[in-house]
């Protein structure tokens, strides 16, 4: 299982059956928490996490920022910006490339999501993750309910204008969560609960309360083996390394710089085309050295999981 997947929206989905309070009874507050984020909110989610989840996710998240260096870090998001306001000042030409015209999708199914695909970059690259200081101390509670709850909504909306149908996750919204039974074992009372959701089969899952919080049993069981798995995975990445990987990189981002000023000045089809598919080539290949190979950038494996 890859990082991305790990961490998609498989895991959101997760994440909002653990979501409740104390006070609520676990039907109760699976339904609202389910429906919470089929409204495009997933710091419910969050906010229903058991502390230590918690704990252990934003752990994750500061180890990973910092294996990068901070002036690589800081550099890569001061050219993903420019890079976006390319993206936008040049929107005709970019759909008009044959990078573009590659994806198989309905001509018209990618322009009318465009605007929506650069919008999200742009969130993503002037958000919280601006600089290296930031994203290794990064609130991801916050980040959750601010950049996370913004990319959500223009995910799901982004599925729709490339005629992909309701998400799974806005089905959520009119999920139905109805208390089975409760199952005594040895050492912990579950508590079953049956859930619905519109166009999917019907889930029987066993509940336990973790930290005051509904946890589903088996996230519970396999929550270790995943934190586990997902710190192996980051471990592998090349870290800040040698001053001499670090000047590597940064040689990578100069040309890359290079290249989106040739971008932005671009008058016709023809020039855009030459230096569209360096500027890809060049950001392929600055991936690939940070340690992110194709089967972490798989954006269509992102978009059907959500």
């Amino acid at each position: 299982m890859n990082t991305i997947r790990l961490y998609g929206t498989a895991t959101v989905v997760l994440m909002a059956l653990a979501a409740t309070s104390w006070g609520q009874s676990a039907d109760q507050a699976v339904q609202a928490a389910l429906r919470s984020v089929g409204d495009g909110n997933p710091q419910a989610a969050w906010n229903g996490l058991p502390a230590s989840y918690q704990q252990d996710i934003a752990s994750l998240a500061h180890s990973t920022a910092a294996k990068i260096d901070p002036a690589v870090w800081d550099r890569s998001f001061v050219l993903g910006k420019k890079l976006a306001d390319i993206l936008k000042a040049k929107k005709q030409m970019v759909l008009a490339s044959p990078q573009v015209a590659a994806i198989e999708y309905a001509p018209d199914k990618v322009e009318a999501a465009y605007d929506t695909a650069v919008q999200m970059f742009s969130l993503l690259v002037t958000s919280e993750l601006t600089t290296s200081a930031k994203a290794t101390k990064l609130d991801v509670g916050r980040f959750t309910g601010s950049t996370g709850k913004a990319l959500l909504t223009k995910g799901l909306a982004l599925r729709e204008q490339l005629g992909l149908g309701p998400a799974k996750l806005a089905k959520l919204k009119d999920a139905t969560v109805t208390l089975v039974g409760e199952d005594q074992s040895f050492d912990q009372l579950n508590t079953i609960l049956k859930i619905e959701v519109p166009g999917e089969a019907a889930r029987t899952v066993p509940f336990i309360q973790v930290e005051s919080k509904w946890v589903p049993q088996r996230l519970d069981a396999d929550w270790a083996a995943h934190m586990a798995e997902a710190n192996a995975h980051v471990a592998k990445f090349p870290g800040p390394g040698s001053d001499e990987r670090k000047q590597q990189l940064l040689a990578v981002l100069d040309a890359i710089d290079t290249q989106l000023n040739l971008l932005a000045k671009a008058e016709n089809a023809d020039q855009f085309n030459v230096w569209f598919g360096a500027t890809q080539l060049s950001i392929f290949a600055y991936f690939v050295q940070l340690g992110l190979g194709p089967e972490q950038l798989d954006a269509n494996e992102v978009l059907s999981a959500i």
